[in-house]
This record gives structure tokens, C-alpha cells and sequence, in this order.
């Protein structure tokens, strides 16, 4: 019947409308639970999107680091005994910077990149100073440390202040040695005289690097 008079008409529009609703709500769950009809398009490509995994990097960077184990160990150090600092007059002239950001005295600017050459000692022929530090009197007693690591240093650009390539001669310009934790660490001697009984400047220190100067 078409009679728009019929009281029918107002009830039979509203369960059509709830009908719809419903109908567009089952519709709108079905991805949502996994149901697909027969026949739909496969899952979209954007589903099948997958974080990008970015590849492992390879180049290693040495920078200061200073770990929470590290500072306890400094803390627990004590006052070296018969150790002994004092001022002195440097010559002139003085730097053009200063020492934290001359890549002369701060190696950190410069940095090193490992490089794969044997880790031992190599006898040098040639002419000697019987009177220069050497290496075994960094531990007492004296020992000759081994070799843990070997690295090139970079170069320094000075025209822009900025690191230059790799040191590629000598081979090694930067080697690591062993110790034991808490291990007293002492200035080598040598047969030099800087001044009032010293042997060498300290050109730069932090917690973790200190520069010397025979």
C-alpha cells in the first residue's frame, strides 16, 4: 500500500533505518574480526607495511665516555703517595686556543678508527736517545705491558679546523695497553730536566686523558 496516510508508514521507515545501521555496523566489524566475504580484494599493501629495519652500522666512533662503574672506582681512589704537581713557567708563546679544543692536546677532536695490524712489539733500527722515557715505567714494578688494541689517529686539517683522513704511515699511530683496575700509574722517567727537579708539562688533563710534555 502506498496511502502515505497509513499509521504503518513512520514504524515501518524506523526499522528499516535501524535495519540499515545495523547492517552497516556488522559490515564495518567484519575486517575487524578477520571475516572477508568470498570474492573480496586481498588485505590491502598498506597492512602488509613493515617497519624499516635500517642495517647494522659497521663504523665505530671513539668518543669520551665515563660510565657510572668508572666514577665509583675514582671516587674510592686516594691521594698517590710521594706524588708531587707544582706551577712552572711555560715559554712562550702561548697557544691559540685553548688546550680542550687544540687537536694537538685533546686527542678526543682528532679520534681513531681501529685498524688490523699485528698486536706486538716491532724493533726499529736506527739511532736512539739513552735518555728518553720509556715505556715500561709506566708500572712499577717495571713491566712491558701487552698490546690489547692497535688504531690510526686522524689527521687535522688546521686551514678548517675540521679532522682529516686517516694517518695511514706509520701503520699504527695509536695502540692500547692492559692494566690491572686500580693500578697506580707512573711518569716514566728520563734523563731530562724541565725545571726545579721536574721532567715533564702537563699540557691538558681531564678524568679520563691527561697530555704530557717531556
Amino acid at each position: 500500500m502506498n496511502d502515505p496516510t497509513s499509521p504503518l508508514r513512520p514504524h515501518r521507515i524506523r526499522l528499516f533505518w535501524r535495519a540499515g545501521v545495523w547492517l552497516l555496523a556488522v559490515l564495518l566489524l567484519l575486517p575487524a574480526l578477520g571475516v572477508r566475504a568470498q570474492g573480496d580484494d586481498p588485505e590491502p599493501p598498506w597492512r602488509q607495511l613493515k617497519p624499516l629495519q635500517r642495517p647494522p652500522k659497521t663504523r665505530l666512533h671513539f668518543l669520551p665516555y665515563q660510565s657510572r662503574a668508572a666514577q665509583k672506582t675514582r671516587e674510592r681512589c686516594e691521594q698517590i703517595p710521594g706524588a708531587s704537581f707544582a706551577d712552572l713557567s711555560v715559554l712562550p708563546p702561548a697557544t691559540d686556543r685553548p688546550a680542550a679544543q687544540h687537536a694537538d692536546l685533546n686527542l678526543a677532536l682528532r679520534s681513531y678508527e681501529p685498524v688490523a695490524a699485528g698486536l706486538g712489539y716491532v724493533w726499529i733500527d736506527g739511532p736512539t736517545d739513552g735518555r728518553s722515557p720509556r715505556l715500561d715505567g709506566l708500572f712499577a714494578p717495571s713491566r712491558q705491558p701487552p698490546i690489547t688494541g692497535v688504531f690510526q689517529v686522524y689527521d687535522w686539517d688546521w686551514g678548517c679546523n675540521c679532522r682529516g683522513d686517516l694517518i695511514a704511515q706509520p701503520e699504527v699511530t695509536f695502540a692500547e695497553f692492559a692494566s690491572t683496575p686500580l693500578e697506580i700509574l707512573h711518569l716514566p722517567a728520563s734523563g731530562y730536566d724541565i725545571g726545579d727537579g721536574y721532567q715533564a708539562l702537563v699540557l691538558y688533563a681531564e678524568p679520563t686523558r691527561i697530555t704530557l710534555k717531556y
